[in-house]
This record gives C-alpha cells, sequence and structure tokens, in this order.
C-alpha cells in the first residue's frame, strides 16, 4: 500500500482546507474582490485576514500590474466598470429630454448588462425613484404631450422639407462629381492610356478616394481603361501636361 500511495500526485490528493492558508496576501484580495467589487481597504483586510499595512502594499502593487483599479468607492478588479455612475448620467439624460417612462431593457442595453441580473435591477429600481421615472413597455415622453396636433404636423412638414433639400443637394454633388470623373476618364483615352490608379482620378476630381470607387470602374469601362495599382499610359504625353491643360479648362469656366 505504501508504493501505491507513493505514486500518487499532487492533484490526486483530496483538497484540504488548510490549503486556503497557502495562498499569498495578492491571492486572497483577488478571490474576495472577484466575490464582490469594489471594496474599501478596511472592508479587504476584514475579509481576506490580513492586516490593513500589508493589504495597501498588495493594492499599490496590483493597481500598478493593471490587475487592480481604483473608483470612488473602493478598488476593483481592471474589468470593473461602474455601471451606477454609468446608469445614473443616462438615468438624467433621460430626465433632462422630458423621459417619463421607458422599458427596463433600454438601459440595460446602454449599460451593457443583462436586465435579469439581481444586482442591476436593484439599482436600477433605486436611481429610477431617484429621478422620478418610470419603467413600461414603451418609451413616453413628456413633450409630446405639451404639444398640439397642429404643431407636431408643422414640425414633421417642416423635417420633410429639410429632407428632401438635403437629397437634393447630395444628388447634384453626385452628378458634378460624376461629370468630373468622366472628363478626366475621356482626356486619359484620348491620350492613349491603358491604366489609370484610384489615387491619381481622387487627385484630379478633387475628392477623397473612397467617394468615386464605383464611379471609377463604371466609367473607366466605358473608355475601355482599367483601374489598378499603377498607371500604364503611352510616353509621349506627360503626366504634367495633363494637369496643366485640365487646371486651365477649370479656370476658364471658374472666369465665365
Amino acid at each position: 500500500m505504501k508504493g501505491k500511495n507513493s505514486c500518487r500526485t499532487p492533484y490526486d490528493r483530496p483538497h484540504k482546507m488548510s490549503d486556503k492558508r497557502k495562498l499569498s496576501s495578492d491571492a486572497k484580495v483577488i478571490i474576495q474582490l472577484m466575490k464582490r467589487q469594489p471594496q474599501k481597504p478596511k472592508d479587504l483586510s476584514r475579509s481576506a485576514g490580513i492586516d490593513i499595512s500589508s493589504v495597501y502594499r498588495m493594492l499599490r502593487m496590483l493597481v500598478n500590474n493593471g490587475l487592480l483599479k481604483e473608483t470612488d468607492k473602493g478598488y476593483a478588479l481592471w474589468f470593473y466598470k461602474d455601471f451606477e455612475n454609468k446608469m445614473d448620467t443616462y438615468l438624467q439624460h433621460l430626465k433632462n429630454e422630458d423621459t417619463l417612462q421607458f422599458p427596463l431593457e433600454h438601459i440595460a442595453a446602454h449599460v451593457g448588462i443583462p436586465p435579469d441580473n439581481e444586482e442591476f435591477r436593484k439599482v436600477a429600481y433605486r436611481l429610477l425613484s431617484k429621478h422620478d421615472l418610470r419603467v413600461g413597455p414603451r418609451i413616453v415622453m413628456r413633450a409630446l404631450g405639451k404639444q398640439t396636433r397642429s404643431e407636431r404636423i408643422r414640425e414633421t412638414e417642416e423635417f420633410l422639407k429639410w429632407k428632401l433639400e438635403r437629397e437634393k443637394g447630395e444628388r447634384e454633388s453626385a452628378r458634378k462629381l460624376e461629370e468630373k470623373v468622366d472628363k478626366v476618364l475621356k482626356k486619359l483615352k484620348e491620350w492613349e492610356w491603358e491604366q489609370v490608379t484610384l489615387s491619381y482620378l481622387a487627385n484630379e476630381v478633387h475628392a477623397p478616394p473612397s467617394t468615386i470607387v464605383t464611379l471609377a470602374y463604371r466609367l473607366a469601362g466605358k473608355y475601355d481603361l482599367k483601374v489598378g495599382k499603377k498607371i500604364v499610359r503611352n510616353p509621349k504625353y506627360s503626366v504634367t501636361g495633363f494637369h496643366r491643360i485640365f487646371s486651365e479648362e477649370e479656370g476658364r469656366g471658374k472666369r465665365r
């Protein structure tokens, strides 16, 4: 039997309560914070069974190594988020926006905590009472009750008018940009270019490359040109010559 027991590894032996005393002070602090956080140094000293001077020393070391962080309510692990302060700020914002009622899931999504979390619900109802707000199946705002039907209709009409004007301006800008790209590609075709880069086209039409990607590929096919990583052109035409002609044409248009 003695030989059989001697073959056992430390992992085969049953866990003993005395093993708890072998934990280091920093491990005890982390374990207590995993159970409840944040905690003040005095609370950690009492719950971990460590004298207060050792607790302060461990806290400084763990904070410097990025394992802990200090909050208004004490020390917590690095991933802890003080959702109560975040929730309080958000509820104050809703209050300022004349909100009367909203679903609990709405604020749970904002602070990043499941709505069925017991601690979350306890804090949420306490803060809701503080801000005089209530939970319901839908969002209710006081501002809607103050407005008359004619005022809401007028605001809707003004919004739709602004939206139509903005869409009209966007279409006009897109049309002008397409005309510029087409003009550049037509000139390159006349000069027997075979391939052009997206950055070159963007520089010529004074627009970010990301805004002309679709236009460049579509219009390049129209003139049997390719859009690639380098310029392929007839050597008898210089790049600077194209810049000069295009700039002169723009200048004549402005003078008119």
